[in-house]
């Protein structure tokens, strides 16, 4: 079963308070489309709705899979299981033969090891309370 909570959120950028569903816990058995959202680093974010500033909120959450069975990821683990979920070949789909496009994923990839500012994070977002 996948389940979401509401939280209050504060943009970092226009200092907007809205609301912003996010997953607390994802099956991919019942939603296969939800590994989507971790390949464009739209899982557990959020997007302004007057700046458009988009941020991932990084929160725990409890992953279950038939292929890698109950995972709970905590804070700050998130990239760590991106990169699980990568070596895994849950992205396989999204990958490509293109020389151009499989140049673009080492690049990205790179930067993900050293740190550098992603270009998704443009923002940042606070969260405010806690489940509603």
């Amino acid at each position: 079963m996948t389940s979401t909570s509401e939280y209050e959120l504060k943009c970092a950028n226009c200092k907007t308070n809205f609301k912003v569903e996010l997953y607390d816990t994802v099956n991919l058995d019942l939603q296969p489309e939800l590994i989507d959202l971790f390949w464009y680093k739209k899982f557990n974010g959020a997007e302004c709705p007057k700046c458009h500033a988009f941020a991932y909120i990084d929160k725990w959450f409890i992953f279950n899979d038939k292929k890698l069975g109950i995972w709970q990821v905590k804070e700050g683990q998130a990239l760590s299981f991106w990169y699980l979920l990568n070596g895994e070949g849950y992205f396989d789909k999204f990958k490509t033969k293109n020389p151009f496009l499989r140049l673009w994923w080492k690049v990205k990839r790179k930067i993900h090891r050293v740190g550098v500012k992603r270009p998704w994070n443009k923002g940042t977002v606070k969260v405010l309370g806690g489940e509603k």
